[in-house]
């Protein structure tokens, strides 16, 4: 019977460690992407509508922030600007990636939170789609009735979106952060139902080039990649449930998780696992002041690295 490794292997790693990001990049995944040959059949990932119903204009960039920018000058927006954000839930936590790009160009508010809250119409609604899961598109009618420009972050939703949920429907800008779904070391994208006036810090054609090769070659591997996702979610699902760990959102039909993330409970040492995780190699952070926590899920992971991960978390 061929060596398997068990839970008791994890003692005999005392010096070199794995590196399991929260994206799936590794480089020979990208490499064999960058090998494959392709065909007409998944060229759709350049027409901007595979992004956004209704888009006519895609623009490339070095990252999902660089792409956010971007929107916010082709808006022209002054220092007095605001952008309101609405996710899915109603607590405090923005992703500082997020935040302090808007505060390059204006300002931003929190729908349903008392920080920087503004009595000033909002100039753009940025809706994100929190780890993959659709924000409730309720939350976003009374600003469509007004006619304000909706941006989708659809950074996390990608998988989401080629599944057929609820993401990248409704608004008239969409943005996507691309290492979060493929085995990619950069890219961002930003799409509109109209041109785009300004391209901003756009990336060169032979960057593009390597996306887009990229991308056509990931094509027929999605729906497998998106099952895979899924498997894994359950995987922790189970695991974790036996202690008590229950998942934040439920993981409807079309939802392709961008991470694992759970409830924890009240005085759960969060920076504390999240060092012991980190020192251990794996990736992984709370859901700050919102009782959560989040770790890798992508579809790369081994079932090595899947039990890696619990037996950190858990050790504590």
């Amino acid at each position: 019977m061929p060596a398997t490794l068990t839970p008791g292997a994890f003692k005999l790693l005392p010096h070199m460690q794995p590196h399991i990001r929260i994206s799936p990049f590794l480089p020979n995944a990208w490499e064999k992407l960058l090998r494959t040959k392709t065909s007409a059949a998944g060229r759709s990932v350049e027409k901007p509508d595979f992004w956004l119903d209704g888009a006519t204009d895609i623009r490339w960039y070095a990252s999902g922030r660089n792409a956010l920018e971007a929107c916010l000058r082709h808006l022209r927006f002054k220092k007095t600007d605001t952008v309101l954000i609405i996710k899915n839930t109603d607590g405090p936590y923005v992703s500082s990636c997020v935040t302090q790009t808007i505060e390059k160009v204006c300002r931003w508010s929190l729908a349903s939170a008392r920080q920087r809250v503004t009595s000033k119409e909002p100039r753009l609604i940025l809706v994100i789609h929190e780890f993959g899961f659709p924000c409730p598109e309720e939350k976003i009618k009374i600003y469509r009735k007004r006619g304000i420009p909706i941006l989708e972050d659809c950074a996390y939703a990608l998988g989401s979106r080629a599944a057929g949920a609820a993401v990248g429907t409704f608004g008239d800008y969409a943005l996507y952060s691309l290492p979060k779904y493929y085995p990619v070391p950069f890219g961002g994208i930003l799409v509109s139902r109209s041109k785009l006036k300004t391209a901003g810090a756009k990336l060169k054609k032979p960057e593009v080039s390597l996306l887009l090769q990229t991308l056509r070659a990931s094509y027929p591997l999605m729906p497998r990649w998106n099952a895979l996702r899924r498997e894994n979610w359950h995987y922790f699902s189970k695991a974790l449930a036996r202690y008590g760990y229950k998942p934040y959102f439920d993981l409807k039909s079309k939802i392709i998780p961008g991470v694992f993330l759970m409830k924890v409970p009240a005085g759960f040492a969060g920076e504390k696992v999240k060092r012991t995780l980190t020192a251990a190699g794996a990736e992984s952070t709370q859901y700050y002041h919102q009782n959560g926590f989040y770790f890798p899920v992508h579809q790369l992971l081994t079932y090595y690295e899947k039990q890696y991960i619990l037996r950190h978390f858990l050790k504590k």
